[in-house]
């Protein structure tokens, strides 16, 4: 067979860290990208410290070549290296990449109250176990410790019928954010009548909160822009003066934190009608069609019978013509 240098060359492989969360996932590519087709099919045997540990085959999406790599963390911070060794679909060596510890990436996600640092698996233990946690309305700071896994609890932070936004911030390898909005957002808009209008909140959070208040805003035409009408203080709340304005609800407690709201469509008479527009529309153009239609088959019927009557009458004065030849 042909060498495998022929076709690749001295032709260098890089490896970095494409993600972390929900898996280590490896990214590999040339320096040459027309080299790169070389990797399809193939796969990586991965050395931990000279050690074998894995052999994982390559996937290929988005222009890019990556493979998982699975690794448990050990019991302490280890300098380890991993040596990638890539391997064509004929089973050639195709070369060695590398990666350690300097190239280990951080991602936060947030589970619940739950903040995870995640992380390479095997520098698991080399990260920080300590972050940040700041109320955006306390210039004070407060730190926090994570467990073994990297994990930040936040419940103390996030409490029931109390809204809050908080920034967390995790130093490892540059400076990692999160802004935590923690306001109602499992927010359902029920309709017992044409009349009335109730909100559900199944937020865990802020169920059956004494302080919810649900503002209602309606579209002014004089104004130009939704101007606030009033806040209620119940969840079942009547909207019959504003049917033919087009309204839209947002829940909070803290007026601090307003801004943070969602808001949700209650009342939208514009819309209704542009549906039933464009309901007359389509069977306008439904009838139409079927018109045309009728019109077109009847003319080709009419068509077909002229047709077949002159070819009649020609058949008749052939006949009346030679009738008349034979008797002169």
């Amino acid at each position: 067979g042909i060498p495998a240098s022929l076709l690749f060359g001295r032709e260098s492989i890089n490896a970095r860290v494409g993600a972390v969360f929900p898996e280590d996932k490896i990214q590999l590519w040339t320096r040459n990208s027309v080299k790169n087709h070389c990797f399809h099919g193939g796969s990586v045997t991965v050395t931990k410290d000279g050690r074998s540990l894995i052999e994982a085959k390559l996937s290929f999406s988005n222009d890019q070549y990556t493979f998982v790599l699975r690794d448990s963390p050990g019991s302490e911070c280890q300098d380890v290296q991993y040596d990638l060794t890539l391997n064509s679909r004929y089973g050639w060596n195709l070369g060695v990449a590398r990666l350690s510890r300097e190239d280990n990436k951080i991602s936060l996600d947030l589970n619940g109250k739950v903040l995870t640092a995640n992380t390479l698996d095997g520098f698991l233990h080399c990260t920080s176990s300590s972050a940040t946690v700041k109320e955006i309305s306390d210039p004070i700071s407060q730190t926090i410790q994570s467990n073994s896994r990297r994990q930040f609890s936040l419940q103390p932070f996030l409490t029931q019928c109390q809204e809050s936004v908080l920034q967390v911030e995790y130093l490892e390898r540059g400076r990692h954010s999160l802004e935590i909005v923690h306001v109602p957002t499992d927010i359902t808009i029920q309709k017992p009548s044409e009349e009335i209008r109730e909100v559900k909140i199944t937020d865990d959070d802020f169920h059956n909160c004494s302080d919810t208040k649900i503002e209602l805003q309606c579209y002014e035409d004089e104004a130009g822009k939704f101007v606030s009408i009033q806040n209620f203080t119940t969840t079942t709340f009547s909207v019959k003066e504003y049917l033919k304005k087009t309204c839209k609800i947002r829940v909070w407690m803290d007026q601090k934190y307003l801004e943070y709201a969602q808001f949700y469509t209650i009342l939208d008479p514009l819309s209704t009608l542009e549906w039933i527009l464009i309901g007359v529309g389509i069977g306008v153009a439904v009838l139409v069609i079927i018109v045309i239609t009728g019109v077109c088959l009847a003319r080709r019927k009419s068509s077909s019978r002229s047709r077949r009557g002159e070819r009649g009458a020609g058949a008749e004065m052939a006949h009346l013509k030679g009738g008349t030849g034979e008797t002169s």
